[in-house]
């Protein structure tokens, strides 16, 4: 079979010197803060995104999907010319965005006139109440629904990620009836068990015990059922309800490239193959995510998982 490509992604709001990025947003779980520290707030550069690229594609071969992730690759100011130097590399693009933009109509047109049709962003609630105290940013829920919805009359494809957690997990089945209550057409809607590393690890209250959690998790499928758009769930163990099998995310292999200066290295995004006993002996463990079962049910102490 003819490879068709693979599938990367690049970070092109991150700062150099450190794990900080740039973004508008400080979430409570985000993967892109490993720490808090000081920064000279260094981007890349194009020609050092440009390089890092064409260092992956000359050692693994084309690239058939490429996400542009950040932080927010928005604030960018070179966004535009961002966005054309890597369509030079790979003509699928998918735009990784928070959607919570200063100058909304601006940047959403920035974002048109580039040529980006697909859009991946979050909705973190049911409501400004749960989604702004995630973000760590008041308005965001509302700046967020108002540009997807711009997006959307605009030609671009939304997909919406919910980063579950202690403090949205009872809100699950609400939030999967929302966007069709909203009259908002997203292709996709994914419910992602969050993961207890970057901002997370500051934050032990995220923790919540998914076994507590089977009712939330029956009502959040059965309000599946029910809408137009996809809904998927993932990392969560498929033991909890039987409609999980068939609504479980299957992820892709992700390239991330990476864009430190002499170390345009590329690491395979896998899951962790770690599991617990309880998860070894299920029958159901060779179908079920292994990105989760590391704190599946467990106490967290110190980002750790004894």
């Amino acid at each position: 079979m003819k490879n068709q490509g693979s599938v990367a992604v690049i970070h092109v709001a991150k700062y150099l010197d450190s794990n900080d990025r740039l973004c508008g947003h400080n979430c409570l779980f985000c993967m892109e803060q490993m720490e808090p520290g000081c920064s000279n707030e260094q981007l890349p550069t194009l020609e050092t995104i440009d390089a890092a690229i064409t260092h992956y594609c000359k050692s693994h071969g084309k690239i058939s999907k490429l996400y542009i992730a950040g932080g927010e690759p928005t604030l960018r100011g070179d966004f535009s010319e961002l966005v054309a130097l890597v369509r030079q590399h790979c003509q699928t693009i998918v735009l990784s965005t928070n959607c919570d933009y200063a100058d909304e109509n601006e940047t959403i047109r920035r974002i048109i006139d580039a040529g980006i049709r697909h859009v991946a962003t979050s909705i973190h609630g049911a409501s400004s109440a749960s989604h702004d105290y995630l973000t760590g940013k008041a308005g965001s829920f509302f700046h967020t629904i108002s540009a997807m919805k711009k997006l959307m009359d605009a030609g671009s494809a939304v997909t919406v990620n919910t980063v579950v957690n202690a403090f949205n997990a009872q809100e699950m089945a609400e939030i999967a009836q929302m966007f069709q209550g909203k009259n908002l057409g997203i292709e996709k809607l994914t419910f992602t068990h969050y993961m207890h590393h970057g901002n997370a690890y500051y934050h032990n209250a995220l923790w919540f015990n998914v076994d507590d959690c089977a009712d939330t998790i029956a009502e959040a499928v059965k309000a599946a059922d029910g809408v137009r758009y996809e809904v998927t769930f993932r990392d969560f163990p498929l033991c909890l309800n039987s409609g999980l099998a068939e609504r479980q995310e299957i992820v892709e292999q992700v390239d991330i490239i990476g864009l430190q200066p002499n170390q345009l290295n590329v690491r395979g995004e896998k899951a962790p193959s770690f599991a617990k006993n309880k998860c070894r002996q299920c029958t159901l463990f060779d179908a079920c995510p292994k990105y989760l079962v590391a704190n599946y049910g467990e106490e967290i102490n110190h980002g750790r998982v004894d």
